[in-house]
């Protein structure tokens, strides 16, 4: 550190340092709780593409009677309709996606990436399969890799809170955007819907807050850690909340600390 570094930013680094190293081990030893979300089942999620228009009445019901057994937790007789489905309309992106996330279920990463890929090369206007081949990206750390695809998501579902979480993960994987991962975290949790699971809902606030940590915008962490408890009080994610918490500086410390400038010299960056 330079003995010429302003002391309001010595002050700074001083408060910041140990909240980040904290919030950033706790992220990524939560990661595998925020999971790879499906959001097939999403209305909003599903507008009727051409290439869906032309589905068989066979197709589509098989398509239904696959997801329904998927949920019941019969694999089985969601891989036969599946195949059922694919028989009566090859190529069929639903049909696809779905066995795609039954593959997923099973632990054959390879063979679902290879799906969700297959659905958006029959039918490019779908929306789910780019996000969720967006999520296995991200958990790949291929972050330019699903923000291509994240990108094309937003663009056709943009109201869906998951094209947001994933795309706010790509920037933070990838590094050098914090203010680009703070707008899509933020578009996550304006997005995300009072129905949804509580551990979603904590979770995106929860990444909320670790964004605006590594942007030493500590007052609206510490409001974003306090929303996690709220929405899942029991919950993993509250917990490291209230330990991030712990570490936050006061209200009062964070009222009289003298603001970094941008312009100030020898800025240190975290890493």
């Amino acid at each position: 550190m330079s003995a010429q570094a302003p002391r309001s930013l010595l002050r700074w680094i001083a408060v910041a340092a140990p909240i980040f190293l904290f919030v950033s081990a706790a992220a990524q030893q939560t990661k595998q709780l925020s999971g790879i979300r499906p959001i097939l089942d999403s209305h909003e999620s599903r507008p009727v593409t051409p290439h869906q228009l032309r589905a068989p009445t066979k197709a589509r019901s098989a398509v239904e009677k696959a997801q329904k057994a998927m949920l019941r937790g019969k694999t089985d007789e969601a891989y036969k309709q599946v195949s059922r489905a694919l028989d009566a309309y090859p190529d069929y992106s639903i049909a696809l996606a779905t066995r795609g996330i039954l593959n997923l279920n099973a632990g054959k990463t390879a063979e679902a990436s290879v799906d969700f890929q297959n659905a958006i090369q029959a039918d490019p206007d779908y929306g789910p399969p780019y996000v969720v081949l967006g999520a296995l990206y991200n958990h790949a750390h291929r972050y330019n890799d699903a923000l291509l695809v994240l990108t094309r998501a937003r663009r056709l579902i943009p109201s869906v809170w998951q094209v947001h979480f994933e795309m706010g993960q790509a920037l933070l994987g990838k590094g050098g955007d914090d203010t680009a991962a703070l707008a899509e975290m933020t578009n996550a949790v304006r997005t995300i819907s009072d129905a949804e699971a509580p551990e979603d809902r904590a979770s995106v606030h929860f990444w909320r807050a670790h964004v605006l940590v590594q942007l030493k915008d500590f007052l609206d962490a510490r409001s974003e850690y306090l929303r996690v408890i709220h929405e899942q009080p029991d919950g993993p994610w509250a917990g490291f909340a209230r330990q991030a918490l712990r570490l936050l500086p006061s209200r009062a410390s964070l009222a009289v600390a003298e603001p970094v400038s941008p312009t100030d010299g020898n800025l240190l960056t975290d890493h």
